[in-house]
């Protein structure tokens, strides 16, 4: 693999100036700061502009025959998270952040698709608009599908959706599919306007969303440059990079932008944006990157160790100068999957469940001892509270924000008091106003594949009543599409489909059977084992906001307890269910995740109705 390094003659750390610059003021009141992740804004209204004869005509329209640039629900039915709904979920949050006159708003990357021009520029307005009429202040940070590479590449998806169902192609005009076309592949539609932007096309677009310094701030600064000169030049794109070379070839160098920045708001707080994106150069082409989905912090501290280096600088000097530090950035610093990581790997393998995104141990000691403190992530679309200890006893909470574009949609709201206490509430986004707009073009896609013999999907998902439950049908179909097919053990899912709740315990023979009559388990035990799937994804996701009532809960812990309590030799069938059981145990007993106190000063989390754990 070839190996880079990283030139230092490119940095200029802002540490090095006296605190005094600073002030020394704390926040009188509570603030308020509310964190939307992973949005994937798609516009379904974008005005595309076609490069053929054909024009918009072939698209769906909505009733006010608006043109629908939409992709298809078996596209959805396929991917971690939505792709057309995005465009009014983000609205229905904004406008509750409105009525609950929030007036600083954290995004923590992927807030659009994937850096289309018509997807950035849609963000664009949107926060424009609300950051206009309602006097709210925007902080984006870049996520790896904004960009998806540092700089603009051809882009393009083969699933949007025709008047008549059918999927065709929309590509930039660079790319593949668009100089050459086959007579075998899908109507393929060409435009400019869907090419993937890189990092100065996003940031210019979005400067006076903090990725720039406005007047209004009291202090900005980034990694690279001292808030003390002419902001145009001292924060410019020139200024906000990191020199890489490869070991292998030395005149092989790249600017590699970051787009980090440290902004104080108002008096007292500082907001800390980390970019913790990494693109390793291509071994295959070394004019190409790799995506930046799996590095994240375990990758940072190899390729981007100045930038981590500042952010213990900004650490230090928010203590020194009475400030107080939130953090966040697109990827998790901490383990997100409540100390079952090692459950899942022996029993799905160590290469699913995203297991590449999962901080290391050594990544998150490096981390803690920093010294932040609290951090807001994204990326892992699941709701979830880790922390991490330091060598010096101080602990690093990090906040995974659930998407806006997945199950259970929701955002976190912070408020931070003057005295250090960081109280933390999930805000469910489950009414959006317009959510089904498009379902009768959906119905006309089922019609199409149908009439084709083509690949389809359950209707059921258009008899939904909110948008929760649209995004919990769409987590069943993707589990049904993707997950149950490539990470499932088959014999283990052939179990499950086959079979009641009530067989798990009739596998065990140790299990106290009269137990689950007197805990009134009956007619939990009676539904399809596959229930058992379906539930681990929801609270594998969602934690402790996840749709499932307390005595169900209690049920799956009473199995676990069965299974540990149980030795059953040579049975691969029960070694699965146990590893699968004490899982979920560990899920459902996680730290708090929905509402929940941290009290800085004397490090531990409280739930609102337990004790400090």
């Amino acid at each position: 693999m070839l190996k880079k390094v990283i030139s230092l003659l490119v940095i200029q750390f802002c540490f090095v100036m006296p605190i005094t610059t600073y002030g020394a003021t704390p926040p009188k009141q509570s603030i308020k700061i509310a964190f939307l992740a992973d949005i994937h804004l798609h516009d379904i209204y974008a005005d595309i502009e076609l490069s053929s004869d054909q024009g918009q005509d072939l698209f769906p329209t909505d009733k006010d025959k608006k043109t629908l640039i939409m992709r298809s629900m078996s596209s959805q039915l396929k991917s971690t998270r939505l792709f057309n709904e995005n465009y009014f979920v983000l609205t229905a949050a904004l406008d509750d952040i409105v009525a609950r006159n929030i007036k600083l708003v954290a995004l923590p990357g992927d807030f659009t698709d994937d850096g289309q021009p018509i997807n950035v520029l849609a963000v664009k307005a949107i926060l424009d608009r609300y950051s206009r009429d309602h006097d709210i202040q925007f902080f984006v940070i870049t996520g790896n599908h904004d960009p998806v590479r540092p700089f603009s590449v051809p882009g393009g998806k083969s699933d949007f959706l025709l008047q008549n169902g059918e999927e065709a192609g929309i590509y930039s005009l660079n790319h593949s599919k668009c100089k050459t076309q086959s007579d075998n592949q899908k109507q393929v539609y060409c435009s400019k306007d869907i090419q993937h932007w890189g990092y100065q096309e996003i940031m210019e677009s979005l400067a006076h969303h903090g990725f720039m310094p406005k007047a209004d701030y009291l202090y900005y600064e980034t990694p690279f440059t001292e808030s003390n000169g002419n902001p145009a030049v001292e924060h410019s794109m020139q200024k906000r990079y990191l020199d890489w070379c490869s070991d292998d070839q030395p005149k092989l160098c790249y600017k590699m932008p970051d787009a980090s920045y440290l902004v104080e708001p108002i008096d007292g707080l500082w907001v800390l944006a980390i970019d913790a994106n990494v693109y390793v150069i291509d071994d295959n082409d070394n004019h190409k990157f790799q995506g930046s989905s799996n590095a994240g912090y375990n990758a940072m501290f190899r390729y981007k160790k100045p930038v981590l280096d500042w952010i213990e600088s900004v650490v230090t000097r928010a203590k020194q100068s009475n400030k107080q530090l939130v953090a966040f950035s697109h990827f998790p610093m901490t383990d997100f999957y409540d100390g079952a990581s090692k459950k899942i790997r022996t029993l799905f393998g160590k290469n699913t469940f995203q297991m590449k995104r999962l901080p290391t141990q050594q990544t998150e000691n490096l981390l803690a001892n920093t010294g932040l403190q609290l951090h807001f992530a994204g990326h892992m679309h699941i709701n979830d509270t880790g922390s991490a200890k330091s060598d010096s006893g101080s602990t690093l909470y990090n906040i995974q924000v659930p998407s806006l574009a997945a199950y259970q949609p929701a955002y976190k709201l912070l408020t931070l008091s003057a005295a250090n206490i960081a109280e933390i509430e999930t805000i469910s986004v489950s009414k959006v106003p317009k959510f089904n707009t498009l379902f009768t073009h959906y119905q006309t896609e089922w019609h199409f594949n149908h009439s084709h013999k083509l690949p389809n999907w359950d209707q059921d998902i258009l008899a939904v009543s909110s948008y929760a439950e649209f995004t919990d049908k769409h987590l069943q179909g993707v589990i049904t599409n993707r997950y149950l097919p490539k990470e499932w053990p088959q014999d283990l899912v052939s179990f499950l489909e086959n079979n009641s709740l009530s067989a798990l315990l009739a596998l065990n023979s140790c299990a106290p059977l009269d137990d689950l009559a007197n805990q009134d388990y009956e007619s939990i035990a009676a539904n399809n084992a596959l229930t058992l799937i379906y539930d681990f994804y929801r609270v594998k996701n969602a934690d402790h906001i996840a749709a499932i009532n307390a005595n169900k809960k209690r049920f799956y812990l009473y199995l676990n307890q069965a299974y540990e309590n149980c030795e059953v030799e040579n049975n691969q069938l029960f070694t699965q269910l146990q590893k699968l059981l004490s899982t979920l145990a560990l899920m459902l007993q996680s730290e708090p995740s929905a509402n929940f106190i941290i009290d800085l000063n004397t490090h531990t989390l409280t739930n609102k109705t337990e004790e400090p754990q």
